[in-house]
């Protein structure tokens, strides 16, 4: 099966309606629990790179999104995928859900993974899209969020640190009826240098979060990683666009 992401993916992402001004307190960023499952749109397109031998990736795939309240001031978010059509790819390298999986974490409010079921810590899956701060944010604040990430390669574990960055470029109306913040990301994920497998993972993209419901509506992502190990020649290069979009 073969799609192009430029016939499929609407022009919402290219522009947006009016743009609301921000209190002089800032907008306070927070997830909200649902009372039904959100659904989105993935489509992805790449290519991968291993030892030499290089394929395209072509894959869509519907993605369920609930959170729900849970203990104290935490709650349960649960993910799972649906209609996956495409190439054979390892999606929890982007944060995904696979086939017939169904990924549930604790999280607290500003997006914080404190838990996943069947998933040590360190996994991809505690490394969450959004990680909003603890106080108020304008147009123009940027916030950052630190966390050490595991990476599997060549039969080995190998640990990183990450690194995202936030940036609130505005508040606007989005797609006519979506109250939105819209959210630049730069991130990274490196290995010590003292490591004998080097991992250098970076994604950068936009998010428009739903001030109202307290969930993404929309996202935009590029990936790019290598996983070397010089001493055997092993490589593996990635790159990959990923589209999500709200269903209305």
């Amino acid at each position: 099966m073969k799609f192009r992401l430029g016939r499929i993916i609407p022009a919402i992402f290219l522009s947006a309606v009016f743009i609301f001004v921000a209190g002089k307190n800032g907008a306070r960023l927070f997830y909200q629990p649902s009372g039904k499952a959100s659904i989105y749109n993935h489509y992805l397109e790449g290519s991968v790179l291993q030892n030499g031998e290089s394929k395209n990736l072509h894959l869509q795939f519907t993605r369920n999104w609930q959170l729900k309240k849970s203990k104290g001031d935490k709650y349960l978010l649960q993910e799972w995928g649906q209609k996956y059509q495409g190439s054979d790819f390892n999606l929890s390298e982007a944060g995904l859900p696979g086939p017939e999986e169904r990924v549930e974490k604790i999280i607290d409010s500003l997006g914080r993974v404190e838990k996943v079921a069947r998933y040590p810590a360190g996994h991809r899956y505690y490394l969450n899209l959004l990680v909003f701060p603890d106080h108020p944010v304008s147009a123009g604040n940027s916030w950052k969020y630190d966390y050490q990430i595991n990476f599997d390669f060549a039969g080995k574990t190998v640990p990183t640190s990450c690194q995202a960055i936030y940036q609130l470029e505005k508040i606007l109306v989005y797609r006519t009826n979506y109250r939105c913040a819209k959210i630049l990301i730069n991130g990274f994920c490196r290995s010590g240098p003292d490591q004998e497998l080097t991992i250098d993972y970076r994604f950068q993209g936009k998010v428009f979060f739903d001030l109202d419901q307290g969930r993404e509506v929309d996202y935009q992502l590029s990936y790019s990683w290598s996983k070397t190990q010089p001493a055997q020649n092993l490589k593996e290069a990635v790159n990959l666009e990923l589209y999500s979009l709200l269903e209305r």
